[in-house]
């Protein structure tokens, strides 16, 4: 996967500023890695056996 120069000067100074990249530049970057999950502030690996209670109204 080829970018231009000013793509490729994008991306860099996105990795270097420790900001997300783009989906345009994720797909390109990681073409066939397309699994996806959210995230976000406060998510943890954590497993919890609590049950969800189902409320019908």
């Amino acid at each position: 996967m080829k970018l231009l120069d000013s793509e490729y000067r994008e991306v860099l100074k996105l990795i270097e500023a420790d900001k997300p990249l783009p989906d345009k530049y994720r797909f390109l970057l990681f073409y066939g890695n397309r699994e996806v999950e959210p995230i976000w502030n406060g998510k943890t690996n954590e497993v919890s056996t609590k049950k969800i209670i189902e409320v019908s109204v």
